[in-house]
């Protein structure tokens, strides 16, 4: 092999960054295409060559034709991975490509984030059937895929949403609950802000009920979200000197940061009940590489590792219906141990070799 991939996708994201300094670690050389070319916080060094497929707002024409000059003209890549939604793009590549074509269906199944799939569901189909390779971030997620469209789980691997172990922090912060006797927990990710024009999609990040509720407990809550929040323009549906907004951070800085917090929240509202439930998001990985135990509510497969692991509990269950139980040191203390077993395993840099045998093996098969 050659070691060279290109990752297609539409917008950044956060784990084809992640996979592509693992792979770049390891010799790959990573190109990435995707539209709207925007810095983020973290760079993009870890790319040996990047790529315009045009604004964010072009037409599918306009891709069409950016990724068609690119893919059609050179053998350079083993692998084409194909990353984060429309599924449209995995479409039009496994129809052009001669290189084989690895489809990620990523935290967002598309049929799973549309009220109405009617329209959307045949290109899902066509994407993950065409595709030589299938990506999947939890193992609930390919059993529901494979079930639904029959796919051969012999093309599948799934990859989850490691952290970047060269960003765990060896020099934590003190507890700010060692400091204050208070307890503090933290939000990582995007987050549902009021007085932006917020998509659809972005239902299921409302979760200010959620942090009313901690906040009536005495409880602190840190934000660090990447959401445009401009106090000229938008507003936080929550006041109170317990919360504190930190916006968007490079990812070494937030994992330094996180380790002065007591607990991780992973809670969602479910607007889309298949994709919530099939999802291990970023967020999870980094609390536990930060050294932080899991506050999660009842989203399925979330529920399902942290108890199998032992490193948090749903204790967040029910603020949907407007109440939770009491949170305090109880709930966290039990599983720092566990934590601290897993929190230097679930990396990408343990588990990159595991992406690499199974590029490797698509690779051999060919179109």
């Amino acid at each position: 092999m050659k070691k060279n991939v290109l990752i297609v996708q539409s917008f950044g994201c956060a784990r084809s960054h992640k996979i592509a300094s693992g792979l770049g670690d390891k010799g790959w050389k990573v190109s990435l295409a995707q539209m709207g070319i925007k810095i983020p916080l973290w760079g993009f060094n870890f790319y040996d060559q990047i790529i315009s497929l045009g604004k964010e707002e072009c037409t599918h024409k306009c891709w069409e034709i950016a990724l068609e000059s690119i893919v059609n003209y050179t053998d350079r890549w083993d692998v084409i991975h194909s990353s984060n939604t429309p599924d449209g793009f995995s479409v039009f590549l496994d129809s052009i490509s001669k290189t084989p074509v690895i489809h990620d269906c990523h935290d967002a199944l598309t049929t799973f984030r549309h009220r109405d799939s009617s329209q959307v569901a045949p290109a899902e189909f066509i994407a993950v059937q065409r595709a030589d390779g299938v990506i999947f971030v939890s193992e609930g997620q390919r059993d529901y895929i494979c079930d639904t469209h029959g796919v051969d789980r012999d093309k599948t691997l799934v990859f989850h949403n490691y952290c970047l172990g060269k960003y765990i922090s060896k020099y934590p912060k003190t507890k700010l609950s060692d400091l204050d006797g208070n307890m503090h927990l933290v939000w990582e990710g995007g987050i549902k802000i009021g007085g932006e024009d917020n998509a659809e999609w972005s239902d299921h990040r409302d979760i200010w009920p959620l942090i009313k509720l901690l906040i009536k407990q005495g409880i602190h809550i840190h934000i660090y979200s990447a959401n445009r929040y401009d106090r000229r323009k938008n507003y936080l549906p929550v006041n109170s000197p317990l919360l504190h907004w930190h916006g968007a951070v490079p990812l070494s800085t937030l994992m330094r940061d996180m380790t002065q917090y007591d607990a991780g929240i992973v809670a969602f509202n479910k607007t889309y009940e298949l994709f919530l439930d099939h999802t291990l998001p970023n967020k999870m990985f980094e609390y536990v590489g930060a050294g932080l135990p899991v506050l999660t509510d009842d989203c399925r497969d979330v529920k399902k590792w942290v108890e199998k692991y032992g490193v948090g509990e749903a204790s967040l269950s029910g603020w949907r219906e407007g109440s939770i139980d009491k949170i305090n040191f109880n709930n966290v203390e039990p599983y720092i141990s566990n934590v601290e077993k897993y929190r230097w395993e679930w990396t990408i840099e343990k588990n990159i070799h595991r992406l690499e045998k199974f590029y490797a093996k698509i690779a051999r098969r060919g179109r």
